[in-house]
């Protein structure tokens, strides 16, 4: 299971966007079994099937906190952007889709410059 860094983004409105690019060479993954395409900007982006682990890090810090992850629930799957043309997606994007379908809490506090994510076992 590789570790990707996604940035959280709640005006994208799928699960996760990713270019084909950092899929391969990040999660050294190959995409297949396109479930069906979206179209974004005129142009087609297949979805694929994928599991996704939300991995929580130590408050205040990057460094990942050693308790267990929880995997997503991705039913519509991810969007991966192909090769070629520049991709919207110039790194993982965790969007709104997600946070909503797993139930997932996003507190942003805008005084202490701070945001946190929580799933239903860490509230």
């Amino acid at each position: 299971m590789a570790s990707i860094p996604a940035i959280l983004d709640t005006g994208h409105n799928h699960n996760l966007a990713i270019s084909e690019t950092h899929l391969r060479s990040w999660a050294h993954l190959t995409p297949a079994g396109s479930r069906h395409q979206i179209r974004v900007q005129g142009r087609q982006v297949p979805l694929i099937n994928a599991g996704l682990w939300l991995f929580p890090n130590q408050p205040g810090h990057l460094t990942l906190s050693g308790r267990p992850p929880m995997r997503l629930a991705l039913p519509e799957g991810i969007a991966v952007y192909p090769e070629g043309p520049p991709s919207p997606a110039r790194l993982p994007i965790l969007g709104l889709r997600a946070l909503v379908t797993n139930e997932l809490l996003l507190i942003v506090n805008g005084r202490r410059r701070m945001v946190t994510l929580k799933t239903r076992g860490w509230f």
